[in-house]
């Protein structure tokens, strides 16, 4: 902007340009052009070089006649205006010659090529939309595949050496301040090498008991934690566990130790649950994770919630087809 392109005009300088008007010259670039400053403003007549050529008609003059604002990300990138031609002013195209036809079509497939996806074949509106070749759709179903084929691998992985780890489930007193009253520990073939029903200190939660429907009449009996400790450690001892919902059995069972002051339970513990999840393949957008699933096949009961974990261990390691079509509303476990 100069002294040049203005006028002065009752106090004020007026861009004979753009048109624009300050108290005092400015110092800010001008487009030369007049200014738009909204797309319903500008007449007809003056179009953007894709609205002409769309008409098949090429611009008169390369300098144009008007403008509009660019969006702010076009702005950022540098590119602070739209250019707007005078339709009234364009010519008919000239026809292309063979040569040039074929050139024109190699190059429209070359576009079209790269914002095709390479797995679905689906033609994008962008090259932008596609991330390593792939849209966004296929992006989302090979990261299903690759987290389902990991939980398949950690399940087979798992079944190929069974001698190293246990299954292990507890039924609780409830969801606040939890106590075991009933526990249990199966092998990988399913035989059942610990079971029993243990007696809390407190109550026992009514919505625990109509989940698992064990009352304190039926642990009155029964021996406490501390009495069944070291025979729990030492079926546990040297092996992993396995559990649906580990962090909650786990939490539990540390939470026995301390009230009971016992040595914690050193053992690594391994999530079936969370493998389920992803083998099961439903995603949350909110949680940006996958669902975690109900267990099929459980009946509440602590040793048949831990067969129902080997079932669908060996559901995972087949890898069969047959991911989200799982009776997501089978009975659960609710621990």
């Amino acid at each position: 902007m100069g002294e040049h392109c203005c006028i002065e005009r009752d106090g004020e300088q007026i861009c004979q340009f753009c048109g624009c008007a300050w108290n005092r010259l400015p110092r800010t670039g001008c487009p030369g052009v007049l200014i738009y400053w909204k797309w319903q403003t500008a007449p007809e007549h003056l179009q953007t070089r894709r609205q002409i050529s769309e008409q098949g008609l090429s611009v008169g003059s390369d300098a144009p006649a008007a403008c509009v604002p660019n969006s702010q990300a076009n702005r950022q990138r540098g590119y602070p205006w739209i250019w707007l031609y005078d339709v009234r002013t364009a010519r008919p195209k000239r026809a292309l010659t063979p040569a040039q036809q074929a050139a024109k079509d190699r190059l429209a497939e070359q576009h079209r090529q790269a914002r095709t996806c390479k797995s679905c074949k689906q033609e994008q509106e962008s090259a932008r939309d596609l991330q390593g070749g792939l849209c966004e759709y296929c992006i989302h179903q090979e990261m299903l595949r690759d987290a389902r084929s990991e939980a398949s691998d950690w399940a087979r992985k798992m079944l190929t050496a069974p001698e190293t780890w246990v299954v292990i489930d507890t039924e609780t007193s409830g969801l606040d301040a939890p106590e075991v009253v009933q526990i249990a520990v199966v092998a990988p073939d399913g035989q059942e090498i610990f079971n029993s029903l243990v007696r809390p200190q407190g109550e026992i939660e009514p919505g625990a008991i109509a989940v698992h429907g064990i009352t304190l009449e039926m642990v009155a009996g029964a021996p406490t934690f501390d009495a069944i400790y070291e025979r729990l450690a030492a079926v546990l001892a040297g092996k992993r566990i396995v559990a649906y919902n580990a962090d909650f059995d786990r939490g539990v069972l540390g939470g026995e130790c301390q009230r009971y002051n016992l040595p914690l339970l050193a053992n690594r513990w391994e999530c079936a649950m969370e493998a389920y999840a992803e083998w099961y393949g439903e995603w949350s957008d909110y949680h940006q994770n996958f669902r975690w699933q109900r267990l099929p096949g459980g009946d509440h009961s602590a040793a048949g919630d831990c067969r129902a974990v080997l079932e669908i261990m060996h559901l995972m390691a087949r890898d069969s087809n047959t991911a989200n079509m799982v009776d997501a509303d089978a009975s659960g476990t609710q621990n």
